[in-house]
């Protein structure tokens, strides 16, 4: 979920980084390149329901809804108040389904 990147500039999110690569073939890589599928979203999380009246706006509770345990990478750049929010509300309610975190 990203609303703010440059689809120009970025691979992972204007589908042009390698995807469902498969087991061990993105270690020599030097750009960004996924071993398993990866969905990119173009939209912003925010922390609160009231929110979800804006367009392009989401919440990090209701994306991992119906996510199993263990399946999810999630990614936040820590620049404001809503990604806090957005932390928070995951470790308490969906940390089960994070199979990796990076902040």
């Amino acid at each position: 979920y990203d609303c703010r990147t440059s689809l120009k500039g970025s691979a992972p999110m204007n589908g042009t980084a390698p995807n469902a690569s498969g087991s061990g073939m993105c270690r020599a890589s030097k750009t960004p390149c996924y071993e398993q599928p990866y969905w990119p979203v173009r939209e912003c999380l925010g922390s609160t329901e009231d929110e979800l009246t804006l367009p392009g706006y989401t919440t990090l509770k209701s994306s991992l809804h119906e996510c199993g345990r263990l399946s999810v990478h999630v990614k936040i750049q820590m620049g404001d108040g809503d990604a806090w929010t957005a932390l928070e509300q995951m470790l308490s309610n969906d940390q089960d389904k994070v199979r990796s975190l990076d902040i």
